[in-house]
């Protein structure tokens, strides 16, 4: 997860705030899957001014744990 980022990036964190742990940050075409242990997650995207490109795509879905 050291990628180096040369413009725009997505930061995915295992919580709602910028100090929750780093899950991940993106910034090229790989896909990915993030799973926090957690209610919460943040995404964080970061740009800059010298390059526009297509963006970023992101799909979220919620599971319930059942004990049996």
């Amino acid at each position: 997860m050291g990628n180096v980022c040369g413009y725009d990036y997505v930061i995915i964190r295992d919580g709602n705030n910028s100090t929750a742990p780093l899950l991940g940050r993106l910034c090229g075409k790989e896909p990915a899957e993030f799973v926090s242990p957690g209610n919460r997650m943040g995404i964080e995207f970061r740009t800059d001014l010298t390059t526009n490109k297509k963006g970023f795509i992101a799909e979220y879905w919620t599971s319930f744990k059942t004990d049996k």
